[in-house]
Protein backbone atom coordinates (compact mmCIF):
# COMPACT_ATOMS: atom_id res chain seq x y z
CA UNK A 1 0.00 0.00 0.00
CA UNK A 2 1.28 3.13 -1.02
CA UNK A 3 0.56 6.14 1.61
CA UNK A 4 1.13 10.00 0.63
CA UNK A 5 4.37 11.23 2.13
CA UNK A 6 5.11 13.25 4.71
CA UNK A 7 6.60 16.53 4.33
CA UNK A 8 10.27 16.32 4.22
CA UNK A 9 11.64 19.47 5.18
CA UNK A 10 15.63 20.26 4.76
CA UNK A 11 17.29 22.14 7.24
CA UNK A 12 19.26 24.85 6.69
CA UNK A 13 22.88 24.29 8.04
CA UNK A 14 22.63 27.85 10.66
CA UNK A 15 20.13 26.38 12.18
CA UNK A 16 21.30 22.37 12.92
CA UNK A 17 21.76 23.42 16.62
CA UNK A 18 18.14 23.72 16.66
CA UNK A 19 16.73 20.99 15.28
CA UNK A 20 19.97 18.31 15.60
CA UNK A 21 18.14 17.39 19.51
CA UNK A 22 15.25 16.22 17.39
CA UNK A 23 17.35 14.53 14.56
CA UNK A 24 19.92 12.52 16.65
CA UNK A 25 18.23 10.02 18.37
CA UNK A 26 16.82 8.84 14.61
CA UNK A 27 20.29 9.03 13.23
CA UNK A 28 21.77 7.18 15.75
CA UNK A 29 18.98 4.73 15.72
CA UNK A 30 20.22 3.78 11.84
CA UNK A 31 23.89 3.53 12.70
CA UNK A 32 23.06 1.25 15.96
CA UNK A 33 21.35 -1.40 13.68
CA UNK A 34 24.28 -1.73 11.43
CA UNK A 35 26.46 -1.88 14.67
CA UNK A 36 28.81 1.21 13.64
CA UNK A 37 29.68 4.24 15.89
CA UNK A 38 27.82 7.82 14.25
CA UNK A 39 30.65 10.25 13.38
CA UNK A 40 30.43 12.06 16.90
CA UNK A 41 31.23 15.72 14.89
CA UNK A 42 28.01 15.19 12.86
CA UNK A 43 26.44 18.24 13.88
CA UNK A 44 29.67 20.13 12.87
CA UNK A 45 29.67 18.47 9.24
CA UNK A 46 26.11 19.66 8.84
CA UNK A 47 27.04 23.03 10.14
CA UNK A 48 29.93 22.99 7.29
CA UNK A 49 27.88 22.46 4.66
CA UNK A 50 29.23 18.98 3.61
CA UNK A 51 26.12 17.90 4.24
CA UNK A 52 22.41 18.33 4.66
CA UNK A 53 19.75 17.17 7.28
CA UNK A 54 16.49 16.29 6.72
CA UNK A 55 13.67 15.35 8.35
CA UNK A 56 10.35 13.47 7.56
CA UNK A 57 7.73 15.26 9.66
CA UNK A 58 4.39 13.08 10.41
CA UNK A 59 1.75 14.63 12.61
CA UNK A 60 3.73 17.42 13.89
CA UNK A 61 6.36 15.06 14.83
CA UNK A 62 9.72 13.89 13.21
CA UNK A 63 9.71 10.06 12.38
CA UNK A 64 12.40 10.00 10.58
CA UNK A 65 15.89 12.11 9.94
CA UNK A 66 18.57 11.27 7.00
CA UNK A 67 21.80 13.31 5.93
CA UNK A 68 23.09 13.15 2.33
CA UNK A 69 26.45 14.48 0.74
CA UNK A 70 27.18 15.27 -2.73
CA UNK A 71 30.17 13.28 -3.98
CA UNK A 72 31.80 13.52 -6.87
CA UNK A 73 32.83 10.04 -8.64
CA UNK A 74 33.87 9.40 -11.91
CA UNK A 75 30.48 9.01 -13.96
CA UNK A 76 29.44 12.30 -12.30
CA UNK A 77 28.25 14.30 -9.05
CA UNK A 78 26.49 11.66 -6.67
CA UNK A 79 24.01 12.08 -4.11
CA UNK A 80 24.95 9.71 -1.10
CA UNK A 81 21.57 9.16 1.25
CA UNK A 82 24.32 8.83 4.40
CA UNK A 83 22.73 7.82 7.57
CA UNK A 84 19.14 7.34 7.92
CA UNK A 85 16.25 6.31 11.00
CA UNK A 86 13.30 6.52 12.13
CA UNK A 87 9.87 4.89 12.27
CA UNK A 88 6.76 4.32 10.28
CA UNK A 89 8.75 3.18 7.31
CA UNK A 90 5.46 3.11 5.00
CA UNK A 91 5.47 6.62 4.90
CA UNK A 92 8.66 8.24 5.43
CA UNK A 93 10.33 5.69 2.16
CA UNK A 94 8.04 7.48 0.00
CA UNK A 95 10.09 10.68 0.84
CA UNK A 96 12.88 9.13 -1.15
CA UNK A 97 11.15 10.86 -4.62
CA UNK A 98 11.90 14.26 -2.85
CA UNK A 99 15.62 13.23 -2.38
CA UNK A 100 15.76 12.22 -6.10
CA UNK A 101 13.90 15.77 -6.98
CA UNK A 102 16.65 17.01 -5.36
CA UNK A 103 19.52 15.21 -6.49
CA UNK A 104 18.22 15.99 -10.17
CA UNK A 105 18.16 19.76 -8.94
CA UNK A 106 21.89 19.71 -8.07
CA UNK A 107 22.92 17.83 -11.46
CA UNK A 108 23.52 14.43 -9.97
CA UNK A 109 23.86 11.46 -12.28
CA UNK A 110 23.05 9.01 -9.60
CA UNK A 111 21.63 8.48 -5.92
CA UNK A 112 23.00 6.08 -3.31
CA UNK A 113 22.25 4.43 -0.42
CA UNK A 114 24.64 1.80 1.87
CA UNK A 115 22.47 -0.11 4.18
CA UNK A 116 20.94 -3.59 5.51
CA UNK A 117 20.15 -5.42 2.62
CA UNK A 118 16.64 -4.82 3.19
CA UNK A 119 17.00 -1.69 1.54
CA UNK A 120 17.16 -3.39 -1.93
CA UNK A 121 13.50 -4.20 -1.62
CA UNK A 122 12.14 -1.10 0.42
CA UNK A 123 13.54 1.33 -2.41
CA UNK A 124 12.63 -0.15 -5.56
CA UNK A 125 14.72 0.47 -9.00
CA UNK A 126 18.18 0.45 -6.95
CA UNK A 127 20.19 -1.94 -7.71
CA UNK A 128 23.07 -3.85 -5.26
CA UNK A 129 26.69 -2.19 -5.58
CA UNK A 130 28.68 -4.04 -3.12
CA UNK A 131 26.96 -2.84 0.11
CA UNK A 132 25.49 0.04 -1.44
CA UNK A 133 22.18 1.08 -3.36
CA UNK A 134 22.19 3.19 -6.59
CA UNK A 135 19.72 4.20 -8.61
CA UNK A 136 20.99 6.21 -11.43
CA UNK A 137 19.24 9.85 -12.55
Amino acid sequence: MRHEPPPLLCVPPDRIDEFWPLAEPLIRSGYDAVDEFMPDDMPGWLKAGKGLLWLCVRSGHVVAAMTTSLEPKPSGLCCRMVACGGTELEYWKACEDRIVRYARDEDCASVRVTGRPGWGRALPGYKIMQVDLEKAL
